[in-house]
Order: C-alpha cells, then structure tokens, then sequence
C-alpha cells in the first residue's frame, strides 16, 4: 500500500506539472533547542590552542550547528495568475528522539511535530494543500533540548519543535524576496555527489 501510494504520488506529480519558482534561505534556530551530547568527545577535535578561543566563555554553544535551511517551492497558481508557495523542505540537525523509548504510539518526533506548527504558522498565507516538510541535518551528537537525555517527553518535543517551526517560518519569509525575484535558475543548482569508502579507516 505504501509503495502505491508513493507510485500514485509520483504519477500526480509528473501529470501535473506547472512552473515554479524557489529560493534557499537560512535562519538561526534558538539555542536552547539542541546541545552537544558528547561535548569531551567534541573537545578533542581542536588542540588546546585552537579549542580556547572557540569556547573562551565557557559556553558550549559552538559545539553545535544551530542554522536551519529552508528550499521553498511557489508554483503558477494559473497560467498569467502569478505564484502560490506550494511547500518548503527545512533541515536542522537534530536527533528525533525526544518523545523518549517509552511510548508506544507511532509518532514523527521532533520533525513531524516541526512540519505541523509550521504549516500552523504559515495559516492564511499558504493553502490547505501546503506541504512542509522537516527533516535533520548532519546530527551527529546534535540532542535535543539544553540538557542532553533530561526529561525527554511531549514537553521537550513541543519545546524544541517550537523553536525550530520558528526559524522555520523566518527563512520562508526571507526567501520571498528571492522568489519575487524569479528564485534560483534550475539550471543554476549546483550538485555534488560522493561516495566515500571507511574500510580500514583507523579508529585510535
């Protein structure tokens, strides 16, 4: 059932192609909403010398990536009739997993909870048939909240999906003018693609 759902999807979308115009933006996430988990690990990327100045206040908030990018998609709503958002993807590094083991129900975590405030946010500025997405980035040893591993549950999740939904709507808003502007050239979209071998890679 899932995979013709994702067939049927992709049917639709290729039957319904239209033009479209898209921007990248970036916004700063609150840094109360993610912390290093393995911060002794961490320190031991820099020798002492470099590792002073990165955290001369004591503080551990560059141990972790706190930018947030936003790909937002606007389409021709009609032919002549201008352009509509349609959806936008965000990634923020962040483990998905502040609900806790404990529950049984299926749930989407920090990013499910991500894209529906997000959406709610956005209310009166997209349509119902909006879709915004909300996935990690380069996690890591990115956990949720300012305490690793505490009181992780509905509260922490609302807490830190809050702030990312927040960032979220930031960088919509300033893609707008990108968007206005015609957005990015699809022939201007540069792509990289690696594939990296760690057999043998030495672990001491």
């Amino acid at each position: 059932a899932i995979v013709d759902a994702i067939v049927a999807g992709a049917r639709d979308a290729f039957a319904n192609l239209k033009p479209a115009r898209m921007a990248v933006a970036q916004e700063q996430v609150d840094p109360r909403a993610t912390s290093n988990r393995s911060i002794e690990a961490w320190r031991h990327n820099f020798d002492e010398g470099a590792f002073k100045p990165l955290e001369a206040d004591g503080r551990t908030e560059k141990a972790i990536d706190h930018t947030l990018t936003v790909l937002r998609v606007d389409t021709e709503a009609s032919p002549g009739a201008g352009f509509k958002p349609a959806g936008m993807w965000t990634a923020f590094a962040v483990h998905g997993n502040s609900v806790g083991y404990h529950t049984s129900l299926l749930h989407g975590d920090i990013h499910g909870l991500t894209a529906r405030l997000t959406k709610a946010k956005l209310r009166g500025r997209v349509g119902e048939d909006f879709v915004a997405a909300s996935t990690t980035g380069a996690e890591g040893d990115v956990a949720a909240g300012e305490e690793p591993g505490k009181n992780p549950g509905p509260e922490l999740t609302y807490k830190v999906s809050s702030f990312v939904a927040e960032a979220a709507v930031r960088a919509f808003e300033a893609a707008q003018a990108r968007i206005d502007a015609g957005g990015i050239a699809l022939n201007g979209i540069p792509v990289a693609y690696e594939e990296v071998s760690l057999r043998g890679a030495p672990t001491s």
